[in-house]
């Protein structure tokens, strides 16, 4: 008996009472996210603080950005960071020094400025960073999101400034345009040693004209 007979045998059996279930449609537009989060690894181990606040400010912007695109703000941010667990010691093989440490910060408002993020990251940073330690990541977290329109007022703080947001809008379309990071702010430097590694990274051969596959 082949599939077809039997399904339709099948068919023939089937309780009367059985319910259908009804299809569920696919759902084409997508929800807005509840966290942002941006965390690439060291393309090497980082022991300096200024390193790692270029490498900081980076992944804020990269967030905000994120943050701009879905139209939401943030209330919260959280930075965090830490060192190779798995690194042994040169010489002895013994686990070299470890440490881990994260900080969240509640805003007084919630916002989707870079340069107001930014300023809360870097503050964050400084408070649990630690000498003597090379670290292997540093990465940021935005939470608490809200809808661009419908921020919460608050009686004791101002509201966020208006102007910082649509700068930041500005810059978003400029990068676009004339590819990322063209307009940046000033501390995220242009060292690029702190890179994460792309050495296997798959060809983006649906989005990047140069790496089109051509037929010979």
């Amino acid at each position: 008996m082949g599939p077809t007979e039997r399904w339709n045998q099948a068919r023939r059996f089937r309780s009367p009472r059985a319910p259908e279930l009804p299809c569920k449609l696919l759902k084409l537009d997508h929800q807005p996210k509840q966290t942002i989060c941006t965390a690439p690894s060291f393309g090497k181990l980082i022991p300096n603080l200024a390193t790692i606040t270029e490498a900081l400010t980076t992944h804020v912007s990269r967030a905000a950005e994120k943050l701009r695109k879905q139209d939401s703000a943030a209330g919260s941010l959280t930075v965090f960071f830490h060192t190779n667990r798995f690194r042994k010691t040169p010489g002895n093989g013994l686990t070299a020094k470890q440490y881990a440490n994260s900080r969240t910060v509640v805003l007084p408002h919630a916002t989707s400025s870079t340069a107001e993020l930014v300023g809360y990251a870097q503050a964050a940073l400084q408070a649990i960073y630690a000498l003597g330690c090379e670290y292997q990541k540093v990465g940021v977290i935005l939470s608490g999101l809200v809808p661009t329109g419908h921020q919460q007022q608050a009686l004791f703080t101002d509201a966020p400034d208006q102007r910082l947001v649509s700068l930041s809008k500005v810059v978003d379309r400029i990068n676009h345009r004339y590819g990322r990071d063209r307009v940046r702010l000033t501390s995220a430097g242009y060292n690029p040693e702190w890179h994460h590694k792309r050495q296997h990274l798959s060809p983006g051969y649906t989005t990047q004209w140069k790496e089109i596959l051509t037929a010979l």
